[in-house]
């Protein structure tokens, strides 16, 4: 059973329209519909999101060693949870964006790193060390046994900067090309659920942006994805019902 048979099978189970599953949601029924559709292939953590919000439990059986529904979510070693758990839970101020947050939109794109913008004031940088150094966070591409002092002092004299952790690569964004201020980053923000950890995601105008600015044939192909979801979200659609 595709992820969209087994959302749509649920929702009628329980009685519930497009309309008024979205609304639990806080997103709009063509999105909804697209997955049901399978029009988009949502990440294992918003599937589960959308089936707890109806009262039930996604349940992945192990395959090959390695639990999948549909496309692969990430590649590699990378465990985005853990990282978004210790930026929230030493109160950073920041905003997921590169592919996570595409995927967070429904983006058909896996990724192999965590991309966050953040918020530069002294004392937010301050929280951001704290959290890279409980993740044993190191800058890519450092001599082994390099030296290296972690602090707010070192994020305050630069501004992007890529790291290794524990759970994988780290891209911390304090200028991310394409996107406006961070302010009106976070402002457009939305809320959304990844691998369940609650956290703020770029804007879709925003994601598109930043891609284009990038401009490898990878980041133009997301970007094209994203104008289709984009259109998709803002085009009104009749409610599918029962």
């Amino acid at each position: 059973m595709t992820a969209g048979a087994l959302l749509r099978t649920t929702r009628r189970r329980h009685g519930l329209t497009q309309r008024q599953l979205a609304i639990r949601a806080r997103t709009s029924q063509a999105a909804i519909s697209r997955i049901e559709r399978d029009l988009v292939s949502p990440a294992v953590a918003t599937l589960a999101e959308l089936l707890r919000l109806m009262n039930e439990e996604l349940v992945l059986e192990a395959r090959e060693s390695r639990r999948t529904l549909g496309p692969p979510v990430t590649h590699g070693e990378l465990d985005p949870a853990p990282i978004l758990r210790m930026l929230e839970q030493h109160a950073v101020d920041f905003v997921v964006v590169g592919g996570l947050a595409g995927m967070a939109h429904g983006s058909r794109y896996p990724t192999d790193d965590t991309d966050v913008a953040y918020d530069r004031s002294r004392e937010n940088l301050e929280r951001l060390a704290s959290a890279l150094r409980e993740l044993e966070a190191t800058p890519r591409g450092g001599r082994p046994g390099l030296s290296f002092a972690l602090d707010s002092i070192r994020l305050a004299n630069g501004s992007n900067f890529t790291f290794d952790t524990q759970f994988g690569p780290l891209h911390i964004h304090g200028d991310p090309a394409g996107a406006p201020r961070y302010g009106s980053l976070r402002e457009q923000a939305t809320e959304a659920a990844i691998f369940g950890v609650r956290v703020r995601v770029a804007s879709l105008d925003h994601l598109i942006a930043m891609r284009e600015a990038a401009g490898r044939p990878r980041d133009l192909l997301a970007a094209s994805e994203y104008r289709v979801i984009s259109d998709e979200l803002r085009r009104p659609q009749p409610d599918a019902g029962p």
